[in-house]
């Protein structure tokens, strides 16, 4: 029996297109549960979470069967005195004291649906909410989470955000902090604008304000951000697959020029392909605004070879030592614990399986010149449409491998629930990409969804990313053993950070990283 999607008017094209290739149908209006798939921008109803969710629910379907209500749907039971059946008959069901409110039943042999958004998946995807639960994570965490900015939210903030400007002491005009603002439920650079004076802040909706990096990784001299593809199909427990071949996203103009030239300081490719710049052979870039992740890789590994070697340096701007962030594997690692510790905030707002559902996030992380990742946004439909090559090469081998990831039943024998893989598009193939695209760099194709982790428990995820980031940084990982290391020490798994030359005494700052600033 095909699959069926329902065809949304924000379904991206790519979507669409994938799916008819494998066999899959549209959806017939008349016969509104008849789906096995809705794929949309925007929020679902309650009532198609419930539908979702109850496709699991049916024997061999799930763990749980269509008699054991999931808990989320268990209502509180009524009074025995209420509706008792008659004498020497068996109670009926939903009658007396063992009612209980089931989510709705499939109709007909439909199979799997599923939904492409988490409820509460704004927790983390609106700005002002993620500002929010980062703090209170940040709170029981503190040495985990200092990866992103320091930023406020206005109105609610606005005098705190007065005070940190009052507290700087710069000594000439242009030393004053740069502020980047936001609105707080917007996509696309739209209404973002910059500021040194706090005076020329101007807002009619909820904003954020966060510190801007000055200083962050130029390629060419041009300013670069990342767009990270992670795959979410399960939150309790919770189950990532982190996409590996990324977009590397560059802003139009030479980095540095007036705060007004959002060309040159905003990396949204919405943005730049209005740029006169766009289709120009740019300094080691190319044309276009766009690299995919292998391309970056490649010039990481001949920037790193020609700062050893003592040659000169081709547009880049990283430092002339060498520096641990040049190893990509390395820098890959630190980007998969932002992604990993992000997605833990979404666990603890998410309080049921919601097994029909998953979600596909973009997370937006930036290197600065010392080969920090930040964090800047987590974008819930990251834009799927097709700009160029990069575009084409990056997103139709991530639809793809989302579906396989998946498992859906397929029709007509198609790729994916296991089957073997015959569409030559994964993201693991090797393109031919011509040497003016990389600059003369070799390509190395990532892999994709090569990183999956499956933790039972926040506490059990902690006390992983902790150890992993210990080793990261070269330090060690011990139990907390006396209340000075800090309750936010032992809240995160039982472990703190240690450097190999600390004094065990030394605890006054929690074991944070020194450069990991506390928001």
């Amino acid at each position: 029996m095909p699959l069926k999607y329902k065809n949304q008017e924000s379904c991206p094209a790519i979507i669409k297109r994938v799916l008819q290739e494998r066999g899959w149908l549209e959806a017939d209006e008349a016969d509104p549960q008849a789906w096995n798939l809705i794929w949309r921008s925007g929020k679902f109803k309650p009532s198609e979470y419930a539908l979702a969710d109850a496709s699991f629910s049916v024997p061999g379907k799930g763990s749980q069967s269509s008699s054991t209500p999931p808990s989320h749907a268990r209502s509180r039971k009524r009074p025995p005195q209420h509706r008792r059946p008659a004498q020497n008959q068996p109670p009926t069901p939903g009658s007396g004291s063992n009612r209980t409110k089931v989510a709705p039943k499939p109709a007909g042999n439909v199979g799997t649906r599923r939904v492409n958004h988490f409820p509460k998946s704004g927790s983390i995807t609106r700005k002002d909410h993620l500002l929010r639960n980062m703090r209170k994570m940040a709170s029981a965490y503190r040495q985990l989470y200092g990866y992103m900015p320091e930023t406020y939210m206005l109105p609610a903030e606005y005098l705190q955000l007065v005070r940190a400007y009052a507290d700087q002491q710069p000594s000439m005009e242009d030393e004053k902090k740069i502020w980047i603002c936001k609105p707080a439920d917007s996509s696309r650079g739209r209404g973002i604008f910059l500021v040194r004076e706090v005076s020329d802040i101007y807002y009619d909706q909820p904003m954020v304000v966060q510190e801007y990096l000055e200083r962050p990784l130029l390629i060419g001299g041009y300013k670069s951000d990342l767009r990270i593809y992670v795959l979410v199909t399960s939150v309790h427990p919770l189950e990532v697959h982190v996409f590996r071949n990324g977009l590397v996203r560059f802003g139009t103009h030479k980095y540095g020029q007036g705060l007004e030239n959002l060309f040159s300081h905003l990396t949204n490719s919405s943005i730049n392909k209005y740029s006169e710049e766009y289709g120009v052979n740019k300094n080691i870039i190319g044309e276009g605004c766009k690299w995919d992740l292998g391309q970056l890789r490649a010039w990481l590994e001949d920037a790193h070879r020609r700062t050893v070697e003592g040659m000169p340096e081709t547009g880049s701007s990283p430092p002339a030592s060498p520096n641990v962030f040049f190893d990509y594997e390395t820098l890959w690692k630190r980007i998969e614990e932002i992604v990993i510790l992000t997605l833990l905030v979404l666990v603890q707002n998410l309080d049921r399986p919601c097994k029909g559902s998953f979600e596909l996030f973009g997370f937006d992380v930036l290197i600065d010149a010392d080969g920090k990742p930040w964090l800047i946004e987590v974008n819930s439909s990251p834009a799927l449409g097709i700009d160029c090559a990069v575009d084409r090469r990056v997103k139709d081998a991530l639809i793809r491998e989302v579906f396989n990831v998946l498992k859906f039943r397929e029709a007509c024998g198609t790729p994916g629930d296991g089957a073997p893989r015959t569409d030559q598009s994964s993201a693991s193939e090797a393109f031919p990409l011509g040497a003016d695209q990389l600059g003369g760099l070799e390509f190395r194709p990532p892999k994709s969804f090569a990183a999956s982790f499956v933790e039972s428990t926040v506490d059990e995820a902690m006390a992983n990313v902790a150890a992993s980031a210990c080793e990261i940084e070269g330090r060690s990982a011990r139990p907390v053993e006396d209340e000075q290391a800090g309750d936010s020490a032992a809240a995160a798994g039982g472990y703190t950070y240690v450097t190999d030359d600390d004094d065990d005494d030394d605890d006054d700052e929690g074991g944070r990283p020194p450069d990991a600033p506390v928001t």
